[in-house]
């Protein structure tokens, strides 16, 4: 039994919060390169993955430690639970908090639900992928 599974069993904390928890710390260990190259695009992009991650966080933190997800019967729902079989979901209905955060946008190209908070995050990985492009090529 490795440590991520122990604290998820223990429920001290949930899988999704560790990936947000890692996508911050890469954050800022990106931030001292930042802050040694003083390139305009990476803190754009630490920006938008600092903002994602605190829009997942929290939509999670608001709804019980669960993410709300879209869903248009409960077949979907059952599907979406079955493929994620670790993540802590709920169905996104009136009673939710937040909601405009939720995971709502189904992306058929990979076959997954993401909210807004994954798109900034995403949107910011390509802003440093960019920016450290642009920096090897010296433009």
């Amino acid at each position: 039994m490795n440590l991520i599974s122990f604290l998820e069993k223990k429920k001290i904390v949930s899988q999704e919060t560790l990936q947000i928890f890692a996508y911050i710390i890469f954050t800022y260990v990106l931030s001292y390169f930042y802050w040694k190259t003083r390139f305009i695009c990476l803190s754009y992009g630490f920006l938008l993955i600092t903002l994602g991650g605190a829009c997942n966080l929290y939509v999670i933190d608001f709804n019980d430690f669960k993410m709300p997800v879209l869903a248009n019967r409960k077949s979907d729902f059952r599907k979406i639970k079955k493929q994620n079989p670790k993540r802590q979901i709920c169905l996104l209905d009136s009673k939710t908090k937040l909601g405009w955060l939720a995971d709502r946008f189904f992306i058929t190209i990979i076959g997954r639900t993401l909210s807004m908070g994954d798109f900034l995050i995403f949107f910011g990985f390509g802003l440093i992928i960019l920016s450290l492009l642009l920096k090897l090529i010296k433009i």
